[in-house]
């Protein structure tokens, strides 16, 4: 099941190098999960904290 629809990965796209998100106080923690995972999938600069709390675009 694809997650990732253009809206989530322009905002991804448009993380600026170096900020971090706090996953679990957005709006849809699960959904922005699987999302970023397809789009490191799909070779975008992005890395998970080892506990998941944390997304940084790198």
């Amino acid at each position: 099941m694809q997650v990732l629809n253009n809206d989530i990965k322009k905002y991804l796209d448009d993380m600026q190098p170096g900020v971090v998100i706090k996953i679990w106080e957005q709006r849809y923690p699960v959904i922005l999960i699987h999302a970023a995972k397809e789009y490191i999938n799909n070779g975008g600069a992005l890395e998970f904290s080892n506990d998941y709390e944390q997304l940084k675009k790198l």
